[in-house]
């Protein structure tokens, strides 16, 4: 931008006359924010109504730039900025720095000993800066636009000084290139002219509304032991009107009056606890609010039984069906359960 280069008499341009002193050297234009800066670009701008003359001038003789005033502030209490090894642009932030440790405008922070408050010298606001465990990291606030694109300012430049660490802080300094980068891309790089921003079309989940669940089911610890100790009972399908397995959620048969599936999967597991589900056309979960009788294949991961569980007596063969069993469901039973039956 023109003006821009003007204002740091960098360009081809120079601002006229009445213009002269909103010059402004480099280090004290990259101690500005971005909002300052566009301020003080605005004050310079030609079409301001009123302006008697054109606010830039063009140099006909194409002359070098005129070097940065140096200001004396560089060298004096923190150190010389050119010493440190830091880039050019930092230089405004090194004597801003300067300025706060001449106006004394650090102080301890009053629940925590590890920050420190820094005053501001754009307004009548305070900085924190964070001194890490190591004594060589620190962190300024999140609002403090030159640490969030360089991690370095002149906050946390003054802070290390008057720790007397500030060797170490400019040593230990790397530079974000990532984040120089970033800052100097425009919002709408890589579009199309005229092409609109893409807006968020997913709608934000409301929040949960408990009201459609209802009270919870009371539970004695007399129904709680009943459940807990109830037996795992071994049964014929035919003999139920069961169709899907408790456990896996697997269908069995269509219906009940459907063919039986061969030996020895045409057997239950059938147990009494409290059932879980959903209703057709609803997505809240459902308990029954006393035991039922729910079936299982007769497999271990779908009952979840285990050997200390048949050791105990949990699983149990009626007579009834003990003798309508035949060799192929004792041989089941004895492999996936170990229940050995006579």
């Amino acid at each position: 931008m023109d003006k821009q280069r003007a204002v740091l008499q960098k360009g081809s341009f120079v601002l006229a006359e009445p213009y002269k002193h909103l010059e402004m050297p480099l280090h004290q234009w990259s101690a500005l924010t971005p909002k300052e800066k566009n301020a003080h670009l605005a004050k310079v701008d030609p079409y301001i109504k009123g302006a008697s003359n054109a606010t830039l001038a063009f140099d006909l003789e194409l002359q070098e730039p005129r070097p940065s005033d140096v200001s004396e502030e560089n060298t004096v209490t923190i150190g010389s900025f050119e010493e440190t090894g830091l880039p050019e642009c930092l230089c405004g932030s090194w004597v801003n720095a300067n300025k706060i440790v001449d106006l004394q405008g650090t102080a301890g922070h009053p629940n925590d000993s590890s920050k420190k408050v820094v005053i501001s010298l754009s307004g009548p606001t305070t900085y924190t800066v964070q001194i890490g465990k190591n004594r060589k990291k620190l962190t300024c606030d999140e609002h403090c636009p030159r640490f969030k694109e360089m991690t370095i300012c002149c906050h946390t430049i003054a802070v290390a000084h008057n720790e007397r660490l500030l060797k170490e802080f400019i040593a230990s300094h790397v530079i974000p290139v990532d984040r120089l980068v970033r800052s100097g891309i425009p919002g709408s790089s890589g579009k199309k002219a005229n092409e609109r921003g893409s807006k968020r079309k997913r709608q934000n989940n409301p929040p949960r509304d408990v009201a459609v669940y209802g009270d919870r089911v009371p539970v004695t610890a007399e129904d709680a032991n009943e459940e807990a100790n109830a037996p795992y009972e071994v049964v014929f399908v035919h003999s139920t009107s069961a169709t899907t397995c408790f456990g896996c959620k697997g269908r069995v048969r269509d219906k009940p009056s459907a063919p039986l599936p061969p030996a020895p999967y045409d057997l239950f597991i059938r147990h009494e606890e409290r059932r879980v589900y959903n209703r057709a056309g609803e997505t809240r979960i459902r308990i029954s609010s006393k035991p039922e009788m729910v079936y299982y294949h007769p497999l271990r991961s779908c009952t979840g039984l285990d050997e200390d569980d048949v050791e105990a007596g949990r699983l149990v063969v009626s007579r009834e069906v003990h003798r309508l069993l035949t060799k192929v469901h004792r041989r089941h039973l004895c492999k996936e359960f170990k229940l050995e039956l006579d």
